[in-house]
């Protein structure tokens, strides 16, 4: 293999894989984001479900049914924020595993840049020993 092309594929393969890892990562910050409006406006909600509950309780005359329907409903709000909560850590922890293999191609790409600059050390000094014996025959 050309060294010029073994030299361009020891730093190319690290920085697409890195570049793949991030757009990863910035996707997951996007779901995560999604994740965390939706658990907002559900803890909302579940909110206004408790204001409405005690309201209805504090009524005079009021019936059971609308206050066990509005726990009902606060029930089943916390329930989607559980399930909202834990799609996030399942989020993060993707996250957290990309961020792991960046940190791992980096260091990879790193040990390559060096393989990389030992080479092409190596091949300049060849190009020189080979130019020095070269010059020796000029008349």
């Amino acid at each position: 293999m050309n060294v010029k092309y073994k030299l361009i594929s020891l730093v190319a393969l690290p920085a697409v894989m890195t570049l793949l890892l991030i757009v990863s990562i910035q996707q997951s910050f996007g779901v995560l984001e999604q994740n965390t409006q939706q658990s907002w406006q559900l803890m909302k909600k579940g909110e206004q479900a408790t204001e409405e509950a005690v309201a209805a309780a504090g009524k005079s005359g009021s019936t059971i049914n609308p206050i066990t329907e509005q726990f009902h409903e606060i029930d089943q709000r916390g329930q989607e924020i559980r399930s909202a909560s834990e799609s996030q850590q399942r989020i993060v922890k993707s996250v957290t595993d990309n961020m792991e293999r960046l940190e791992q191609l980096s260091l990879q790409g790193d040990s390559l840049s060096t393989d990389g600059l030992l080479a092409a050390q190596e091949m300049v000094a060849t190009v020189n020993e080979v130019t020095d014996k070269l010059g020796q025959f000029r008349v």
